[in-house]
């Protein structure tokens, strides 16, 4: 059952982690632990759709938001691309994570690696909605940009540290692993976005109504 003294525990143990001390004892590493950790994905959804749908009025604040010629997505549409987006990064930056821990022979570290990296999401996702929440009444686009590219910064952060410390891995071959994790978020949701729009432009949208324009920025962390 998961609690939410339980997820608390596991963020304990994700931050025990960033600090490199006593992680071990508190992440919950049995088959089971394993299993619960992947309750992250489901309670990340609403936290990752509530943020979005708050930051895309900020975002229409911006001097470039006329010049795009992208369609004007509803917020149901909108938020059913962002599950689909968080589910896909998420499920393609684990299978990467996993296979190369075994090409770097660290497959006896795959448990913690998994674990730890589903609490990290969620954890880094209700960050994004809080800080999100505090930004929005405010109005400030300049303010929500400076506090998504501090966000990248500290989820890079966290990605370099869980993966130092499940897989002991070395220098070069974690910073192989950030690019590559990085690369394929980036393009999992360009994708995903680019199809997303156009599916709807083509058979939701009339000529007029799809020469409006929008702009989805998505922080998965994927």
């Amino acid at each position: 059952m998961i609690t939410p003294h339980y997820i608390v525990q596991q963020f304990g143990a994700i931050i025990a982690m960033l600090r490199g001390r006593d992680w071990e004892d508190r992440l919950d590493m049995t088959s089971e632990g394993v299993f619960r950790s992947f309750w992250a994905l489901p309670l990340s959804i609403p936290l990752a759709v509530t943020a979005n749908m708050l930051t895309v009025p900020l975002l229409k604040l911006s001097p470039t938001y006329p010049d795009l010629d992208i369609p004007d997505l509803p917020p149901a549409y909108d938020a059913g691309m962002q599950i689909i987006q968080l589910t896909a990064a998420w499920i393609i930056v684990l299978f990467l994570l996993v296979g190369l821990a075994q090409q770097i022979r660290a497959g006896a570290r795959i448990t913690p690696l998994i674990v730890s990296y589903n609490w990290s999401v969620l954890l880094l996702q209700g960050i994004i909605c809080l800080g999100v929440l505090l930004i929005a009444p405010t109005g400030q686009f300049e303010l929500l940009i400076l506090f998504y590219l501090m966000v990248t910064i500290f989820w890079l952060f966290v990605r370099w540290r869980l993966i130092r410390q499940t897989l002991e891995s070395e220098l070069a071959p974690t910073i192989g692993i950030l690019v590559m994790l990085f690369l394929a978020s980036q393009l999992v949701g360009s994708v995903i976005t680019d199809l997303g729009n156009s599916a709807y432009t083509r058979f939701f949208m009339t000529p007029n109504t799809a020469d409006s324009t929008s702009l989805v920025w998505v922080v998965t962390g994927g």
